[in-house]
């Protein structure tokens, strides 16, 4: 596969969040968080999907790593997906997408 230029792959993003496929879903809409860390990807080249929302007893960790890395496939961009917890954990995983 072969790199594309971060304008195009903006671009590239900005028409598949336009279909129907992306309308019909509510993960991929514009407001949700998957859609921010995949432009954010884009843009400066890595993104931390899984963070912990809330505390104590109530914490519980948001997981978009499916829904970024799919986004980011679907505007042509090369992603590899890294892990740098100590034992390999949900909070360690970071997306990187390749462009030029």
């Amino acid at each position: 596969m072969t790199t594309i230029k971060k304008s195009d792959a903006l671009q590239n993003l900005e028409q598949f969040m336009n279909t129907q496929l992306c309308r019909s879903i509510p993960e991929f809409r514009r407001s949700q968080k998957c859609y921010k860390l995949a432009k954010e990807a884009i843009e400066t080249g890595k993104v931390r999907p899984n963070y912990q929302q809330g505390s104590g007893k109530f914490a519980k960790i948001a997981d978009h790593e499916s829904e970024v890395k799919y986004l980011l496939l679907q505007s042509g961009v090369e992603v590899q997906v890294l892990n740098d917890a100590p034992r390999n954990g949900r909070h360690g995983v970071i997306i990187k997408a390749i462009t030029e």
